[in-house]
């Protein structure tokens, strides 16, 4: 005679009400009542990512957050290298800032969910800081009118919480812009023809800025065809 069934398909940590109704032909039995609980789910973080990198931290977040995590721990190290530091990070969060890195360095990741039973279980990933002072990539010009250029540059690399662009004027005032990281290029006014104006474009992080990459503009003269020159080819300082 069957005396025990196995139900599927059940969440975790759910509690469920079971009625056991009994059938007979000869005497009535009253249902029977009771309360189970599944045990929560219990499986590694599934995902790990790194982001927001720069010469001395970078970002790390996971996934899934399960409600039976009581902590979770980030184990990081350089590779190659037998040394490791942690960090302890609640079981409701799901990132964490990792810093006080070395730059351009590759680092082994492990994050590590700790569940209220006393289990573990573990995902790993690698991670790279870059290279202290990154700089912007490709500044170029173009013509924007009489007296005017339009400077543009490719984004430089890592978390970036701005740019700073100095023009240097041969007769003039110099002039110096902060524009946010979304934005690539800036109006330059006051470089009529014939003169000349040395543009640097420069990322700013937080800790401290980046390189910056300066070129020479010229504008030539009315007489000659309307545009401008650039003397130098890019050059980081």
């Amino acid at each position: 005679m069957e005396r025990s069934g196995v139900l599927y398909s059940l969440a975790p940590g759910t509690t469920y009400e079971v009625v056991l109704i009994p059938e007979s032909n000869v005497h009535y039995f009253p249902p029977q009542r009771t309360r189970v609980t599944t045990l929560p789910e219990e499986i590694s973080p599934v995902q790990v990512l790194i982001s927001d990198s720069g010469p001395r931290s970078f970002q790390v977040s996971w996934a899934p957050v399960l409600d039976s995590v009581a902590t979770y721990q980030v184990l990081y190290g350089p590779l190659p290298g037998n040394s490791a530091k942690l960090l302890q990070v609640d079981g409701s969060h799901n990132s964490t800032l990792v810093q006080h890195l070395a730059p351009n360095t590759t680092y082994l990741v492990t994050v590590t969910a700790i569940y209220r039973s006393g289990k573990e279980k573990s995902l790993s990933a690698k991670a790279c800081t870059l290279e202290e002072g990154s700089r912007v990539r490709h500044l170029r010009f173009e013509d924007a009118g009489p007296s005017s250029v339009r400077a543009s540059w490719d984004s430089a690399a890592g978390a970036v919480r701005g740019y700073r662009v100095r023009c240097r004027r041969q007769s003039g005032a110099s002039s110096v812009l902060s524009v946010s990281p979304q934005v690539h290029s800036v109006l330059l006014s006051d470089l009529p023809s014939g003169s000349r104006g040395r543009v640097c474009v420069q990322p700013l992080y937080s800790n401290q800025p980046g390189r910056r990459l300066c070129r020479t503009v010229h504008r030539q003269p009315a007489t000659e065809a309307q545009g401008y020159r650039h003397r130098e080819q890019d050059r980081p300082q």
